[in-house]
């Protein structure tokens, strides 16, 4: 009986998980970038198209684990600084998107982060992104570019949805065109997002405000350390502060008591 002859799949299987031309994925180590050198086992990325850059700005030998990437398009840029992940998904679809996750205290869990046609998001640092179900979607309008911004210490509950377009368009029966344009999503620093909130396009989250569990916004507001809530969202108290848990922020706060009547 004649020997089959099993073809060896490993450059075939890298092959699907990369294609097109001048595609990186890359690591700074000591001020010094070094291209990651993927296996045939790497299961947790894919790239097709060209020009593709993505940068760990931080040492790594793989794509970190826990996050799992796809790009489908060109001249896409990624920059992570140190961050850890878990069951987290990134997706670019389209070229020229650009999305930079500043260094982080806390994992990313559970996220499924999206930016396409020309789109670009900026995730600030030390932000809690680890409660689940948080999604963050930026879209173009194929002409012009749009943007998601989100502050340094920005904190989201679970099951938050945030998105720069609405999910289809609206089409005016006479040019055919649509009428429902994405618009920027603006998130200023030291925010607070509570559990299942919806932020939709055209809004601006001023610093320090926080934002009532289930809302929906879609506003812009101007004002600093507001509590708002409700759908749509409105002003429901100025002047706020906004810290650590409950218990927490009230054993930090008597033990600083104690402490001052000690020394008093």
């Amino acid at each position: 009986m004649k020997n089959i002859k099993i073809p060896f799949m490993e450059n075939r299987l890298l092959y699907k998980r990369i294609t097109g031309h001048n595609n990186k994925i890359q690591t700074n180590i000591k001020g010094k970038w070094c291209s990651i050198k993927t296996k045939h086992t790497d299961s947790n990325f894919l790239i097709k198209g060209d020009n593709n850059i993505i940068n760990f700005h931080f040492k790594t030998t793989s794509i970190p684990r826990g996050l799992n990437l796809t790009i489908n398009g060109s001249n896409n840029i990624i920059n992570i600084y140190k961050t850890t992940f878990k069951d987290t998904f990134i997706e670019m679809y389209r070229n020229d998107n650009k999305l930079e996750i500043k260094e982080q205290d806390c994992p990313i869990v559970k996220a499924y982060i999206y930016v396409s046609y020309g789109g670009s998001m900026l995730i600030g640092k030390d932000c809690e992104l680890n409660n689940g179900g948080l999604e963050l979607a930026v879209a173009g309008d194929y002409i012009e570019k749009h943007k998601m911004v989100i502050g340094d210490n920005t904190h989201i509950a679970r099951d938050v949805i945030i998105r720069t377009s609405d999910g289809q368009s609206l089409i005016d029966p006479e040019t055919m065109l649509p009428t429902n344009p994405p618009e920027d999503v603006i998130i200023g620093n030291h925010v607070w997002i509570m559990s299942r909130c919806i932020i939709l396009k055209g809004t601006h989250l001023p610093d320090g405000c926080a934002v009532a569990a289930n809302s929906l916004v879609n506003k812009k507001f101007n004002e600093e350390n507001l509590l708002i809530g409700g759908t749509p969202a409105k002003i429901m108290k100025h002047n706020i502060r906004w810290g650590a848990p409950y218990g927490k922020y009230l054993e930090k706060f008597y033990k600083e008591k104690q402490q001052e009547q000690r020394k008093g």
